[in-house]
């Protein structure tokens, strides 16, 4: 009876109140104490970097756009093994006197993501080339910097529970969803090709690539949004295929706010210019996931348009100013 009442006290849970916070900051993750605010401990994590558990093994892996516009670290040795492996690669194809338009694709250029196992990491687990071929190319609008959002992680296609697979989106247009373990491509989007499709110049703080939530959709099928600077678009999660888009009527100034404004459980899109602030409904039709429309309507116009303006406006300065 004793050994039975031991057994019966070991599975009860352990009850216990919080005695800490996690604080994420733009230098990684801070524990402090709830009781004097002091900091326990600290991870550092990377900017525009992805941190997640992709393959289920319970290591923490992280993945990176790597492009030739951006400074890469000296001691990052991925980085420049990566880059060895290009240049050795493009000089084969020079050696074995390759054509003109094979020597183009292979151009040593970072455009890759590349996902690392481990913090720090450890192990590479794959590279991928996100720039797309010439064809896939061919009509784009060039830009003058070539920029990424960060990477989302999604739901594998593959059925496996817990394993994940990682969209990349760049400002040319070029969307890739890469599988989270070998890194191949499942669908690739030259987005550019299709009418008001989402762009943003360097440096800008008003891009987002997230997911559609909706209760009449399950998890893995929720459509991706993206938005920039200048429009959004729902994509499927599944085909890649454009399923929406909606210009905005002016620049967006700052990160869209998602909410479920019209409280129809699917999410809403508010964006903040210059002018006014406008709210963009994006309804899920049930028994048709892939079938989405965008009713666009102007939000608190008359209320916000005076605090707008009053924020962003030029004023002149008193002297009693801070």
């Amino acid at each position: 009876k004793h050994r039975h009442g031991n057994n019966n006290k070991q599975q009860l849970p352990i009850k216990a109140k919080p005695n800490a916070l996690v604080a994420q900051t733009r230098g990684g993750l801070q524990i402090r104490s709830l009781k004097n605010g002091k900091a326990l401990c600290h991870l550092s994590l990377l900017e525009e970097t992805l941190y997640s558990d992709l393959n289920n093994d319970g290591t923490l892996d992280q993945v990176q756009v790597l492009l030739q516009s951006k400074k890469n670290r000296p001691n990052d040795k991925f980085v420049w093994n990566l880059v060895g492996k290009l240049h050795q690669e493009h000089e084969k194809l020079k050696e074995k006197g390759a054509s003109k338009k094979v020597l183009a694709e292979s151009l040593p250029d970072l455009c890759h993501a590349m996902a690392l196992s481990g913090i720090p990491p450890k192990e590479e687990i794959f590279s991928a080339p996100i720039c797309g071929t010439a064809h896939e190319r061919a009509g784009l609008d060039p830009v003058v910097h070539l920029e990424s959002v960060n990477p989302l992680v999604v739901e594998s296609l593959n059925g496996k529970r817990n394993t994940r697979d990682v969209v990349v989106a760049l400002n040319n247009g070029m969307i890739h969803r890469l599988h989270g373990t070998s890194g191949r491509v499942e669908w690739a989007l030259s987005g550019r090709h299709h009418e008001n499709f989402p762009t943003w110049e360097r440096g800008s703080h008003n891009v987002l690539l997230t997911r559609v939530q909706s209760r009449q959709v399950a998890p893995p099928i929720r459509p991706l949004l993206l938005s920039g600077e200048n429009s959004l678009a729902v994509l499927s999660v599944k085909t890649g295929a454009v399923l929406a888009t909606a210009v905005f009527p002016q620049i967006s100034l700052t990160t869209p706010v998602l909410a479920d404004v019209s409280g129809d459980s699917a999410t809403d899109v508010v964006v903040l210019t210059e002018d006014g602030v406008w709210g963009f409904q994006i309804t899920v039709h049930p028994g048709s996931p892939v079938t989405l429309r965008i009713m666009v309507g102007l939000l608190l116009m008359g209320l916000m348009l005076a605090v707008i303006r009053n924020r962003y406006g030029k004023h002149d300065k008193r002297s009693t100013d801070a």
